[in-house]
């Protein structure tokens, strides 16, 4: 089954890799969203030594879920007088901190801002009772789409034939790398990979952790229009919608 959404108008359509058989044969275009999966263990309390350890497992999986979204490092490239030249990978920082702060291991005082010290207090009494973890797993998982930016941005002249293309990929790249005693680093050299697949890998995103959201061209474009017509409008679409949002795991 799919779940449809109105959306002005147009029937945005949701699929897992699991569904994209069904995907509509038509041109359009697609997203790819990275979702949370919450189970019961991740955050009902369970007592271990005095400590509740749910809030530790909750507090692991909003660390592992953020590292997901870690943004690549920036290649730099410096040039001087008589041509002399430098080159850097700079990576990115920011969600170093933040998993630091998810994962308990931030120390408030060494927070200059005060806003900043507010919500980690915040975060900190949330995930410290199990009924405010239940609600604050319902929110994440229902956070997407529209509260969640796209990981990725495509377009194709047929729906169902590119979705199946980038779920077998993934199923396949993952299956291998099940028997890669070296997948951590192999995936690390892949991070930038001409493949959705296995830049969505890379970044720890399998199949259990995306979802696809779909808007047919066919569907919604009044009568008139070729198939050729509407390719080109969709090229037109995604070519701004991906300079608009700027999807971190979109082609480079």
């Amino acid at each position: 089954m799919t779940d449809d959404k109105q959306l002005t108008g147009a029937k945005i359509r949701k699929y897992t890799c699991s569904t994209v058989s069904q995907a509509p044969e038509s041109p359009g275009l697609y997203a790819w969203y990275g979702k949370v999966d919450i189970g019961d263990s991740d955050y009902l309390r369970l007592i271990i030594e005095g400590k509740d350890a749910g809030e530790a497992r909750f507090r692991s999986l909003l660390a592992r879920h953020t590292q997901r979204h870690n943004l690549p490092g920036m290649h730099v490239r410096i040039r001087s007088s008589f041509e002399s030249e430098w080159r850097a990978t700079c990576p990115e920082v920011t969600t170093e901190k933040f998993i630091e702060v998810l994962s308990g291991a931030a120390d408030e005082e060494e927070l200059s801002d005060q806003e900043a010290k507010r919500r980690l207090a915040s975060l900190d009494k949330t995930v410290g009772k199990q009924k405010s973890r239940q609600l604050l797993k319902e929110v994440l998982e229902e956070s997407v789409p529209v509260f969640a930016a796209p990981i990725y941005i495509g377009v194709t002249d047929n729906l169902r034939r590119r979705l199946t293309e980038h779920a077998s990929l993934l199923e396949r790249f993952a299956r291998a790398l099940e028997r890669e005693p070296n997948a951590g680093e192999l995936l690390r050299q892949h991070a930038t990979s001409p493949y959705f697949a296995l830049r969505a890998l890379a970044a720890g995103f399998d199949e259990n952790y995306l979802e696809v959201h779909v808007l047919n061209f066919a569907e919604i474009a009044p009568s008139g229009y070729s198939t050729e017509e509407l390719r080109e409008v969709a090229e037109s679409a995604e070519w701004i919608l991906n300079r608009w949002h700027r999807p971190y795991l979109g082609r480079r």
